[in-house]
């Protein structure tokens, strides 16, 4: 055992123990986007970066401990380093993170929040290969979002053992490649789906968790159908409160073919008009990227039929958020139901008439027929 300073702290780690894994067992945090605990040490993101007495600041993923070393995990400087890094980083990411499937589990988007990040100085770059690729039948490739982090092709390599992915490129045209680079399709994956699971961001997601989840949704209730013939899935409704309020009316603007009726209570359906400061955290500072994320933006194209609920004193999501969108619902001619209730806050629609009307909806929608009548 070789014993070292961090943070003030003295700590017994064995000999070839990295300083990462040593500030860690000193209770100390360090960010990273490329480790993984089950990877070897890749060096990619240096967000790791620590300050040893003595030295320049080095990665401690790939920094082993020495005895007596003297090592510092936080300071002004290291702030400043890591946040140049995320904002190199971001200046060639995709800000659309209420569209992507990694929204709220994606690490940069932490990492940026953790950091204090808010603005990008730099112009944006290159993005990776703007295409997708969709040719899998179960994995989706977004390259514009990859980080090269590797940790998909080391995963791939290193514990799979099926070396079906690796980086290619440099600078902004760094990004993953499967097989001959021809295609996820035409490369021999086996579909394990580790690579999806290892991804720090949406670069590659299982396609069940793309657009809210509803094409899983869908196939669940698909499948369902096939085992009790009696489900009916020509009437197919959705209810849903605050975030689920949004993907409601989202379920009826990007899914009419399936969903017919949906109810939307208190819904987040722009958060250009829902606490911006928390957004910033994870959206980045306000852009088009907003709009394109909006159910505003999208109102326009609403089928089927659609019961909007708001209280009018709802401190959680701002009302505006949905008068934006019986606004919108007008101005494109729209027919639906809205009900402001005087007086009532967040989650209205929870309440006992609230809860009569939207099965009354549902009723009168779905089975075409008037509520309680003889």
């Amino acid at each position: 055992m070789i014993a070292l300073t961090i943070d003030g702290a003295v700590v017994r780690v064995p000999e070839g123990t990295s300083l990462l894994e040593a500030a860690r067992a000193a209770g100390a945090h360090v960010p990273t986007l490329c480790d993984s605990d089950h990877l070897s040490p890749h060096g990619a993101c240096r967000l790791c970066v620590v300050e040893v007495a003595g030295r320049d600041p080095v990665a401690s993923c790939h920094t082993s401990a020495v005895a007596g070393m003297v090592v510092h995990t936080q300071s002004e400087r290291l702030l400043r380093l890591r946040r140049n890094i995320v904002e190199l980083i971001v200046s060639d990411h995709p800000l659309d993170c209420l569209g992507c499937v990694a929204n709220n589990r994606c690490e940069l988007q932490a990492v940026a929040a953790e950091l204090g990040f808010r603005e990008v100085r730099y112009p944006p770059g290159a993005a990776h290969a703007p295409e997708p690729d969709r040719s899998h039948p179960f994995l989706a490739f977004d390259m514009d979002k990859c980080v090269a982090c590797a940790r998909c092709a080391r995963v791939c390599d290193e514990v799979q053992g099926s070396f079906v992915l690796a980086m290619s490129g440099r600078g902004f045209a760094m990004g993953v490649i499967a097989g001959d680079d021809t295609g996820l399709a035409e490369a021999e994956c086996a579909s394990c789906g580790a690579c999806a699971v290892e991804c720090p961001v949406g670069a590659i997601v299982d396609t069940g968790q793309l657009d809210a989840g509803f094409p899983d949704r869908i196939r669940w209730m698909q499948a369902a159908a096939r085992k009790y013939p009696y489900l009916d899935l020509s009437r197919v409704g959705i209810y849903g409160g605050s975030a689920g309020g949004q993907n409601a009316l989202g379920a009826l603007l990007f899914h009419p073919d399936f969903y017919k009726v949906a109810v939307s209570d208190c819904g987040c359906h722009d958060n250009r008009m829902d606490k911006i400061h928390w957004n910033e955290a994870w959206m980045g500072l306000m852009g088009p990227h907003y709009a394109e994320n909006s159910n505003v933006t999208h109102a326009h194209k609403l089928q089927g039929k659609l019961f909007l609920t708001v209280g009018e004193l709802d401190t959680n999501v701002d009302p505006a958020s949905t008068m934006q969108v019986v606004n919108a619902l007008i101005r494109a001619n729209k027919d639906f139901d809205f009900l402001l209730v005087p007086g009532a806050g967040h989650g209205v629609g929870e309440t006992p008439y609230l809860r009569r009307r939207r099965q009354d909806f549902f009723v009168r929608h779905l089975l075409g027929v008037e509520p309680r009548e003889n």
